[in-house]
């Protein structure tokens, strides 16, 4: 009787402890301007305990029996949908009987189609502004204010920013319209809106409302500071500080963006760094800042930091298998990519596949990514077979979750394209460009730099094709539309002289080429002065069209004046140094030119 009691009073014993132990869960869409948020059903939530899997049902809701202190979810999926905080994967959470854990999610339609709203008004307010500097400069050049080597120069590094920041404007559109309006004060969400509808002004105005942001700072670390030597208000003081903490995040953020509309590099750049150096515990924070250093300010050493502070921060919070520290790895990889150092790129791609693989499963974005990566660094290695392999891989993945119209797929079928061509099959190298160039004019419409790109691409594969009309057709447009973005004086527009001359440089007409390769060479002197690898290339491209006329000695000055900006800037050890004495030692024997110091 008493063995019976014992065992039935810890049964239910047991029985108590696992229902107390329920953790709940609730799945919405965010919240919109013009959209409510609405629970989402059959979402597969995966979480740490036992690997088991649960559904959301038609209200949101998901439970759980969690039988430690703490859980983690490792997977949350649902076909067409995507997660608004990738963190949360791999978060330690507490358990708690009372709150439950929500996740916010956004539909890729809905994703798609406000990312599209907001890309439009920023792109248009960036045509204008670019527009009213570029007047400007031209103006202060007509009333003799600046020369026109000046001139020249702050063109083309306006049209480099207006460049790289409609490449960012992608990014910043998919920020904005992830945002979640749910429970946010109406201030903000009136900034957020303004944002959005690219109305960058009243945002400002608004923001410095909230009062100097830099004491704003100096207030939240110092109430930082307190939180942490006073324990028993700790709790709610570092609720309020995180409130606070993330409002000026957000409005570091909203700075950076008009900073960049302004094509203010600097100032934008001091606004992700700040934002980063507030809670160097945010991996996101920290990947965004090193992104945008390496990418617009190329200082490789201060980005690989931030990655660094990411990787560890990732691994500490959400371990090694997780999405934010495979971001760190990949973008690593991509500054070992830019340095020539092929090896360490591809081994820090490799290490960004593995985990994205096993996190988010093998057919994603993400991994699409990856593969264009890996083929990239192959392709810098010139193993073309290996980049074809991964190249294809990336662009299969891309269309059966993107779809076959997105800006992703462009780029794939455009990389594809061209590692056809390197392999001499134009025909296939044309099919994939013509489709590169089909997606991004139906997104971005016909005078976009990525639309030039296309053309310059295919005037490429009729060049190899010896179709010297149609390659000077579409070289042509590609012209037209760099000189309408980016005006006259641009390296855009001498590299697409540079190409015209080279296409009739290989159709034997060498005065025609002359003219064209004095075209970059004037803008390149004047856009990046006369020690530059550009204008030393031309001088090369100017001495090949004096070789096939004939004239070696004219030849041989323009080789001369190649030779010794590449030895100074890239140093007498570069390939393209080395090349370059190879095609003087030639041309001096064809010549009978004696030179000395040149070899092979």
């Amino acid at each position: 009787m008493t063995k019976k009691f014992i065992f039935t009073s810890i049964l239910m014993l047991v029985v108590l402890v696992l229902e107390a132990q329920t953790q709940k869960g609730y799945i919405r869409t965010i919240s919109r301007p013009n959209r409510a948020a609405m629970p989402v059903s059959e979402v597969t939530i995966q979480v740490s305990e036992g690997n088991k899997s649960v559904l959301s049902n038609n209200k949101g809701e998901f439970s759980f029996s969690c039988t430690a202190e703490s859980y983690r979810i490792m997977r949350i999926q649902k076909m067409g949908f995507q997660l608004v905080d990738k963190g949360v994967i791999g978060r330690l959470n507490p358990y708690s009987a009372k709150v439950a854990h929500e996740i916010v999610m956004v539909s890729q339609k809905d994703l798609n189609a406000d990312k599209k709203k907001i890309e439009n008004k920023a792109y248009e307010r960036a045509q204008a502004n670019y527009q009213k500097r570029l007047d400007a400069i031209r103006k202060e050049m007509e009333e003799k204010r600046i020369t026109e080597q000046q001139a020249a120069q702050a063109e083309a590094a306006l049209g480099d920013n207006y460049q790289k920041f409609i490449e960012k404007i992608e990014n910043m559109a998919e920020h904005y319209a992830m945002m979640d309006y749910e429970g946010i004060s109406d201030l903000n969400r009136q900034i957020f809106q303004y944002i959005e509808n690219a109305e960058l002004e009243k945002a400002d105005s608004l923001i410095n409302l909230k009062g100097d942001i830099e004491a704003r700072i100096k207030e939240v670390k110092k109430q930082q500071q307190t939180t942490e030597a006073v324990d028993n208000l700790a709790r709610k003081m570092r609720e309020n500080y995180m409130s606070r903490l993330n409002d000026i995040a957000e409005d570091l953020y909203n700075k950076y963006t008009i900073y960049k509309s302004r094509f203010q590099n600097d100032s934008a750049a001091y606004c992700l760094e700040r934002r980063a150096n507030l809670d160097s515990a945010n991996v996101k924070w920290q990947i965004e800042a090193g992104v945008f250093i390496q990418y617009y300010n190329s200082d490789f050493t201060k980005a690989l930091s931030f990655y660094q502070i990411a990787i560890h921060q990732s691994q500490l919070q959400y371990g090694e298998k997780s999405e934010w520290t495979a971001k760190g790895y990949n973008n690593i990889g991509t500054i070992y990519a830019d340095k020539c150092d092929f090896g360490k790129a591809l081994e820090f791609h490799t290490k960004a596949l593995a985990i994205f693989e096993t996190v988010v499963g093998a057919e994603h974005p993400d991994v699409a990514s990856s593969y264009n990566n890996i083929g990239n660094v192959y392709v810098g290695q010139r193993n073309i077979s290996k980049a074809m392999h991964y190249h294809t891989k990336a662009l299969f993945i891309r269309e059966q979750i993107l779809g076959t119209e997105h800006p992703d797929v462009a780029d794939s079928y455009s990389n594809v394209g061209y590692l056809y061509a390197l392999k001499k099959d134009y025909t296939k190298a044309l099919e994939c460009h013509l489709k590169a160039l089909k997606i991004r004019e139906n997104n971005y419409g016909t005078e976009h730099p990525d639309v030039a790109l296309s053309y310059n691409s295919i005037g490429t594969v009729y060049v190899g094709k010896s179709d010297y009309a149609k390659a000077l057709e579409y070289y042509t447009k590609a012209l037209a539309i760099n000189k309408d973005v980016f005006g006259i004086m641009h390296p855009h527009i001498a590299s697409s002289y540079f190409e015209i001359g080279t296409l009739y440089l290989n159709q034997g007409n060498y005065a025609q080429a002359l003219q064209y390769y004095n075209k970059a060479l004037s803008i390149f002197e004047k856009v990046y002065g006369m020690e530059h690898p550009n204008v030393a290339s031309s001088y090369c491209n100017i001495g090949m069209a004096y070789t096939n006329l004939g004239d070696y000695k004219t030849a041989m000055e323009y080789y001369n004046k190649a030779l010794a900006i590449f030895e100074k800037e890239l140093g007498s050890d570069h390939k393209i140094t080395k090349h370059t004495k190879k095609i003087m030692n030639y041309v001096a024997k064809k010549g009978k030119i004696k030179i000395k110091g040149i070899g092979i």
